[in-house]
């Protein structure tokens, strides 16, 4: 028997104690858990700091592990049956977390929202967590829970034998702040652009999409939403679109959907600033100066949305966001062959501020589906994959995240 069910490693960090709280609160009194990183201190104030907001001073163990100490890593993996990881950017401190988990069996959720990371994962350690029994599952987090499971919960509208085809989503925020650690990881995903591209070439899967071609766009004015949007280029589209493969490869009755997201804006005076500040992000992503220039002073190059402070509690406390979803397929999926998609729905998905209370609730739920035996499959798997027959959307409509169905009615 293990010494714990599950231990938050990076618990110290900005969202790490967010997660942390909402662990006490809302995790079983029955599951024994630990804080982990590498800082006692760090992590005694962040023990402190949970009790406080829970009202107890209840003991909550402390393990000392660094990312790059593999003894220590070792040990700490095989104390638990699972390890919510929040040290980030995670491709830097990510994959020796991940390997200690797969070499002890030991499940392992994140919240990561860089693609290659994850997929470098999956193709480096799936046949290995598999052979140990280890469930890894990244992007547990507003990247991409959201997303994946969204289009989960708008395909599964369609009527009892009908199917869906493609889905279009656009992602609305309100509130102006994020810590400087998701910037980095931002910046740092953009300057592996031609990696990840190259990743991708090197072990394309063909997945059989069906009904009329998406087409993709990359910024304009969307009449449904009443918005200028542009091409999002945060991980949502690579997680569900690898969720897409998965159901493939694992020969799952349910037919591949095709899948674009957009972030919004209300108006041009904040959608054109933001453009043009993601041509210089871009641009100096590229070199080595430019990166140290961007990591360094992240207030001044995203007008004051990252910083190294983070947002405040009155910041966190009037954000929320809004992922609306424009789906399109068959009544009958007998009928698919040569005709137009005669059915669509529409949903949104509804939560609290996105980067840390509703990341918390949703890797903190996402961690108890697999710590209460709802997952039976084993590898490295998006959220889509593995939850997609659990009660993981309940759980979240009681944590404040609501899955809505808007309209599912015959095409005009």
């Amino acid at each position: 028997m293990r010494d714990y069910d599950a231990v938050i490693f990076g618990a110290s960090g900005f969202t790490g104690q967010y997660i942390a709280v909402e662990w006490a609160k809302t995790c079983k009194k029955s599951y024994r858990w630990a804080l982990a990183g590498r800082s006692k201190a760090k992590l005694e104030a962040t023990r402190q700091h949970v009790q406080e907001e829970i009202g107890s001073e209840a003991n909550i163990p402390i393990v000392i592990a660094d990312v790059f100490d593999e003894p220590a890593m070792a040990a700490l993996c095989s104390s638990t049956r699972l390890v919510i990881n929040c040290t980030g950017p995670y491709r830097l401190f990510g994959e020796p977390v991940v390997r200690a988990c797969v070499a002890a069996g030991t499940h392992y959720v994140d919240i990561t929202g860089e693609p290659q990371f994850i997929e470098t994962m999956a193709l480096r350690y799936h046949a290995d967590a598999e052979r140990a029994g280890a469930l890894v599952v990244h992007s547990c987090g507003f990247d991409s829970i959201p997303s994946d499971m969204g289009a989960v919960f708008a395909s599964n509208q369609f009527p009892e034998g009908g199917c869906c085809c493609s889905i279009e989503t656009f992602i609305s925020l309100t509130g102006k702040r994020g810590h400087a650690t998701t910037y980095e990881c931002i910046v740092l995903g953009l300057a592996a652009a031609d990696d990840l591209k190259a990743l991708r070439q090197a072990q394309s899967v063909k997945v059989p999409y069906f009904g009329p071609r998406l087409q993709l766009r990359s910024l304009g004015y969307d009449e449904r939403v009443r918005k200028y949007f542009v091409k999002f280029m945060g991980a949502d589209a690579s997680v569900v679109r690898a969720t897409q493969k998965h159901l493939v490869q694992s020969r799952a009755t349910t037919p591949p959907v095709q899948f674009a997201v957009y972030a919004t804006f209300a108006s041009l005076a904040s959608f054109v600033p933001l453009v043009l500040g993601g041509v210089v992000l871009y641009a100096l992503s590229r070199f080595e100066a430019g990166r140290q220039l961007l990591i360094k002073y992240p207030a001044f190059f995203t007008f004051g949305y990252f910083s190294h402070t983070g947002p405040s509690a009155a910041e966190i406390a009037g954000s929320t966001f809004t992922h609306r979803f424009f789906a399109k397929g068959y009544k009958d999926k007998s009928n698919v062959e040569g005709n137009k998609p005669d059915w669509e729905v529409t949903t949104r998905v509804d939560g609290p501020e996105p980067g840390y209370v509703a990341t918390s609730s949703m890797v903190v739920s996402a961690a108890a589906v697999v710590l209460d035996d709802e997952v039976a499959a084993r590898g490295v798997l998006t959220p889509g994959a593995a939850f997609r027959n659990t009660t993981l959307i309940e759980r979240l409509q009681r944590r404040g995240i609501n899955f809505t169905l808007e309209k599912s009615e015959a095409v005009a």
